[in-house]
Formats: C-alpha cells, structure tokens, sequence
C-alpha cells in the first residue's frame, strides 16, 4: 500500500498548524495593542499533536512494510532506541504535549510570558523538522549549512505565514465593529516592517538550500524535483506580488485616510488569498521534502 500521500497530508497539516502557531503569537508580541493571539489556538495545537503522530505512525508503517510490524513492541523500541530519527521523536512528542499544555495555559490565563513560550516551542519544533529531512542525511559542512538555512527559512515562513491568520482577523473584526483606523494602520505598517525582513530570510536560506541540493536553473524544467521547485517559486512570487499590493497601494490608501470599506474589502480579501497561497506553498515543500533532488 503506497503511504506516500497520506504521509503527506499528515505532514502538511502538522507543518501548516505550527506555522501558524509560531507566527500568531509572534504577532502578538510586536503587535501588543490588538488582543493575545494565542487564546483561540490551543486547538492548533493538539492538530499538531495528533497531526505529528499520524505522521510518525505512517511513516513507521511505510518502513515496517505493514500495520503488522507496529503490534510489536520490539518495533517501536528499536525505532526509538537504535535509529537517529527515532531519538529526535521522542523529543519532538515531548515539545508538542508541552505545546499543547502551554497554549491551554495562555487561552486560561493569557500573558506575555505564555505568548513567548508558545512561540518559542512552535520555533523550536519547527527548526526541529530539520532533523527529519533532507538536511539532516548531508556529511559534515554541508549538514550544518543545510540545518540553518532550513530552520531560518522555516521560522521565515511561520513569522509571516502565521501571522497573516491574525492580520485577517483584525481586519474582518475592523469591518464589521470598526474602530480606530490609527491602530488598524500601526498593525499593518508592524507587519509589513516585519514581513520585508523574513522575506528576505526566506529568499536567501531557499537560496542557500537549492546551492546545497545542487538544483541548477537547468533542473527547473528537466528534473521532477526542478519541476516541483519551480512551482514553489511561481507561488511564491505571486505571494510576493499580494504583499506588495497590500503594502504600497492599500495600506498607503489607509495611511492616507483615503478609505471606504471596498478598500477594506479588497484588503481582506488579499490577506485572505494571501493566506491560501501560503497554505500551496507549503504543501509543494512538503513534496519537496519527501522527493530525492537528483530526480
């Protein structure tokens, strides 16, 4: 039985939900005057909960050759103990039950202190993806580099993917109470200083993977792996060309006080698009992480 996709949809969902749960909190932090982004996402957390164990078990299914190999103990105790991905699981299901129980915390009792740990573990977890995937299997120099560009490409893509969730979220809320339009701004230029500086991580580090992978210009139409990349890229770009949108047309139209509620709409609806692109994005690298480079 072919595991591959269903191991991928586990995969994307896990992925997606951390993304967002370091991203929304983060927000929170440089954003302080809009409500705690963490009260409502102690739910994304036990999605990731449940998401990475689907993961695990799939994924030790497909290796074991079969639901069968899982009913022995001896299985699991050798992944565990004898295999390096093992190791890095066991930790990995520690910090997503700490997760969970820190973001349960900060929906009871919200607090700065709980906004950074939830942030803080969502990081940690996510950097941690490096060591299950294509960075982790490199010798020497080039798995260190492949570690670091991955995780500063990964905690990137959570610092604004992720915080797109609450950015929509103020603005549905503005359209529908309204409010003061000079915090509606101060929210979006906040997140706009942001976005160009993780945009420009997230450029250089993918930049840095494609060098270490050996992806030439070349490979983008004659390779599968080329192929799926260049998909990555033209969804990035058309992300790239919505945040500009947002940024230098409708955000200076608000700025300017030269608004009405299209504008409002328009700029809903491009978070919103936005939001969905993200979400491609991460599927066609969740591919890309289960597909060998040199095909």
């Amino acid at each position: 039985m072919d595991l591959s996709w269903p191991i991928a949809a586990a995969h994307w969902l896990h992925l997606g939900s951390l993304l967002i749960l370091l991203g929304a909190p983060f927000f929170a932090l440089y954003v302080p005057r809009q409500p705690q982004a963490t009260r409502s996402y102690s739910w994304l957390a036990a999605v990731a909960l449940v998401t990475g164990c689907c993961w695990l078990i799939l994924s030790l299914t497909d290796m074991a050759d079969g639901v069968e190999g899982l009913s022995s103990f001896a299985t699991w105790r050798a992944f565990f103990q004898e295999t390096s991905f093992g190791s890095v699981w066991a930790v990995r299901l520690a910090l997503l039950l700490a997760l969970q129980g820190c973001t349960i915390v900060a929906s009871l009792l919200p607090s700065r202190g709980a906004t950074l740990a939830v942030c803080a573990l969502s990081a940690i977890l996510l950097g941690g993806s490096a060591w299950l995937g294509h960075a982790a299997a490199s010798q020497e120099i080039e798995r260190a580099a492949g570690i670091v560009s991955y995780i500063f490409h990964v905690l990137g893509a959570g610092a604004w993917l992720g915080g797109l969730v609450p950015l929509s979220q103020i603005l549905h809320r503005f359209m529908r109470r309204g409010g003061d339009i000079a915090v509606l701004v101060e929210s979006l230029e906040r997140f706009s200083r942001v976005g160009m500086l993780v945009v420009a991580l997230i450029a250089g580090s993918g930049v840095v993977n494609a060098y270490l992978r050996s992806v030439t210009l070349a490979d983008l139409t004659n390779t599968q792996y080329g192929r799926t990349l260049a998909i990555k890229l033209a969804l990035f770009f058309a992300l790239l060309s919505l945040a500009a949108t947002n940024r230098w047309i409708f955000l200076r139209r608000l700025r300017e006080n030269s608004y009405g509620s299209q504008v409002l709409r328009s700029l809903y609806g491009s978070v919103v698009l936005e939001q969905l692109l993200g979400a491609s994005i991460i599927g066609v690298a969740v591919v890309l992480g289960a597909a060998p480079p040199t095909e």
